[in-house]
């Protein structure tokens, strides 16, 4: 993962536009009023566009599930990280919602939608657990994996 050369220079004018719009939208509206949200961005951007802070999390997060039996999570090493560039091992998969995929490979749609929520729901509830908070395709793959047992055939 590279971060594009630009977006050091963009990422404080989004800002500060995410700003002036919440401020200006609460001028006018007092009832929507999401200043908040412009001051959670500030904070939690520069952490996000941080990939050394990525890989930590990541490594944390796979250390935490090593120990949570009977999960089909596949979490991948991180190799090298620095601010700008993340290196991690190689895992193939499928999207979330390739329902071919699942189809030819039997595997069941109720036991990914399960094992997701089970995995995020210790997450959020988990005691000292990680929290990922971009649960969208492109973070997920689902592939076959026939030496699991029943009920998970998939990583």
């Amino acid at each position: 993962k590279v971060q594009h050369p630009a977006l050091d220079e963009w990422a404080p004018l989004d800002l500060a536009l995410t700003r002036f719009t919440f401020s200006t939208l609460k001028r006018f509206f007092p009832e929507y009023d999401l200043t908040w949200l412009a001051e959670e961005m500030e904070i939690s951007l520069p952490q996000e566009l941080n990939f050394e802070l990525e890989g930590k999390n990541a490594m944390r997060a796979r250390e935490y599930f090593s120990h949570v039996k009977n999960t089909p999570l596949i979490i991948p090493e991180v190799m090298w990280a620095k601010r700008r560039i993340l290196v991690m091992e190689y895992v193939t998969g499928k999207r979330p919602d390739d329902l071919e995929y699942f189809d030819k490979n039997g595997i069941d749609r109720d036991e990914v939608s399960a094992a997701l929520a089970r995995i995020f729901n210790e997450m959020i509830f988990g005691t000292n657990a990680p929290l990922h908070c971009d649960p969208h395709g492109g973070n997920i793959a689902i592939r076959v994996n026939n030496a699991r047992k029943h009920p998970h055939n998939f990583d």
